[in-house]
């Protein structure tokens, strides 16, 4: 039976001092600072990973996400464990197989007890209600079977600042995991100073309230009354208890108002554009945040968003058409925000590629939102900066969520390489902003080696070239699991591009198993942080230097990682990032 301490802290600068001060023997600390000093530790038994961001549930979430044990701890920075803590547990769950939480007795080292610290018995809802964060442990495998997660907006760090555990146990509860306390001590605290409570005053009660409503929506009214009158003299020095009640009811009133859907979040969601395969990838975590008609149906989306709109205070605009120029128009008229997530732009890619100044239909459109949006969230850091340079009128519009991964599959290089055949494959088609024509007249110059050359895009200008060559094997269009089933069997994907907003085909392509050649211009670069010189193209132009490199990647036994911690950059991760930004806007 695997136990691992699942630690939250903040600002770290001595992973090693504070292991030795819990005293722990397997652990996974995440660290939310504003400035990341530390390397991740992702292997080992002590591990180690460090966020940019605040939320105690936040830190727990991930650091379940993460762990790969048979029964994690929760714990905080000031604790210090038992010698014999891990038999503790182990006896425990041993004692009640059935458990799938159980709490244990935490000390406090400035608090001089003199009565016992509860009898050993099955825990209920109320019961629950006592319990700290650091005393519960439990099966991982039963909270991620059962999809239960600390609430986020609850806990030191959210804007409701406690009762984030009671929630979790009686989500737990809900779901009828069995819940057990024994009181055998695992732990003591060393800081009892609460560096989050200022008193019994009238945001404690409103916070008081918003937990008990989160806990039962039908009780939620008991479980009030029940503490004011059980609790009165924790606080009756402070307020009175009708006022507390009241301050509890008016807590309620004020985050029901705060959970209503406040984002209408308008894209394509069905086509197999850039655009749609990241709505479609942020929509199982956004759905139930925001309005969304997945519908392309103009008729049904204009009736869908006239009628939710209403209910709303931020319309967040996913890919540019004039259908979302036009609701844009209508909800700044209605004095709401509006968000652009940017994936391209139009300015440089029609010059890019060449096209006739009649058919850029869409520039006009592109000029107006910039100056329209409230916000700009563009779909990298890199290009975020990019922007930043070119429009230096609307600089602090600007903002970056970069786009996400889904997770790396198993591939096996043998499975791959079952022909004679080296597989190259590109997207982007004949477009000149891609560059594929250049990577052909590459692959040329490798005569001694036998290369099939995939390009799959529209023909644009170069289009008719690629397919003069004898190598190329050119799709104008696949479905967007076709192109999946396409780099699954390829060995190397190639990105030539000029300009590259971010470049999503190129993280498929790694989560496919291929390795990569990309331009020194993409978007992508943001995230993928382990790439090798022989894997970036400096000159898109230089015929020699992308034929060297595609050779070198030919001959090189290992794979590439190219992303050294996927899990910071997942679709679920990027959606909570998006939608803090999101609330930002609300402001």
């Amino acid at each position: 039976m695997k136990i691992e301490v699942l630690i939250a802290t903040m600002n770290l600068k001595e992973h090693n001092e504070l292991i030795e001060n819990l005293k722990v023997k397997n652990s996974l600390v995440i660290n939310q600072t504003n400035e990341i000093l530390l390397d991740d530790i992702t292997e080992g038994s002590n591990r180690l990973f460090s966020y940019k961001e605040k939320g105690l549930s936040k830190s727990r979430n991930k650091a379940i996400e993460k762990s790969s044990s048979d029964i994690c701890v929760i714990a905080d920075d000031d604790l210090q464990y038992e010698n014999n803590y891990e038999e503790i547990i182990v006896e425990g769950y041993k004692k009640y197989p059935d458990a799938d939480i159980i709490a244990f007795y935490v000390d406090n080292v400035d608090l001089k007890r003199k009565k016992a610290v509860g009898k050993e018995e099955k825990i209920d809802l109320i019961k629950s209600m006592k319990i700290r964060s650091v005393q519960i442990t439990f099966k991982r495998k039963s909270i991620i079977d059962n999809k239960i997660e600390f609430n986020e907006r609850f806990g030191a760090g959210a804007e409701l600042y406690m009762g984030e555990e009671n929630i979790f146990l009686a989500q737990c509860i809900k779901k009828g995991l069995k819940i057990y306390y024994i009181p055998n001590k695992i732990a003591t605290i060393q800081d009892n100073e609460s560096t989050w409570f200022k008193g019994h005053n009238e945001y404690n009660f409103n916070v008081k309230g918003a937990v008990y409503f989160e806990i039962s929506k039908r009780l939620y009214p008991i479980l009030i009354l029940q503490f004011a009158l059980r609790k009165r003299w924790l606080y009756s020095n402070e307020l009175p208890m009708n006022k507390a009640i009241i301050y509890m009811f008016e807590g309620v009133k004020k985050y029901k108002k705060r959970l209503k859907k406040k984002v209408y979040y308008m894209g394509d969601f069905c086509s197999d554009t850039g655009p749609a395969i990241v709505n479609k990838s942020y929509y199982p975590y956004m759905k139930g945040k925001c309005f969304i008609c997945k519908t392309n149906n103009k008729l049904i989306r204009l009736i869908h968003f006239l009628f939710n709109i209403v209910k709303c205070r931020v319309l967040l605009i996913s890919g540019l058409s004039k259908f979302h120029m036009s609701a844009s128009k209508i909800v700044k008229k209605m004095n709401k925000k509006v968000v652009y997530l940017m994936h391209g732009y139009n300015k440089v890619e029609y010059e890019l590629n060449e096209i006739p100044k009649e058919k850029r239909i869409l520039r006009t459109c592109e000029d107006e939102m910039l100056l329209i949006a409230d916000k700009i969230i563009c779909v990298s850091e890199k290009f975020c900066e990019y922007m930043k340079k070119q429009r230096k009128d609307i600089v602090s519009k600007f903002d970056f969520v970069n786009n996400g991964i889904e997770s790396i599959e198993s591939v096996v290089v043998e499975q791959k390489n079952k022909n004679d055949f080296f597989t190259v494959m590109s997207t982007g088609g004949g477009k000149k902003n891609k560059n594929n024509l250049d990577v052909c007249k590459a692959i040329e110059k490798l005569n001694n080696y036998k290369i099939k050359y995939i390009v799959i895009g529209e023909m644009g200008l170069d289009g008719d070239k690629i397919k003069e060559y004898n190598f190329v094997e050119y799709h104008s269009y696949l479905s967007h699991r076709e192109v999946l089933g396409k780099m699954k069997k390829s060995d190397l994907y190639i990105q030539n591009s000029y300009f590259e907003t971010f470049g999503l085909a190129i993280i498929e392509a790694i989560s496919m198993g291929c390795e990569i050649l990309i331009s020194k211009d993409i978007g992508a670069l943001s995230i993928i942080d382990c790439i090798e010189e022989n894997n970036i193209i400096k000159n898109n132009k230089e015929i020699d230097e992308i034929s060297n490199k595609i050779e070198k990647i030919i001959n090189r036994k290992n794979r590439n990682k190219y992303i050294s911690n996927i899990e910071k950059y997942t679709w679920k991760e990027e959606a909570r990032k998006l939608k803090n930004k999101l609330l930002e806007s609300e402001e």
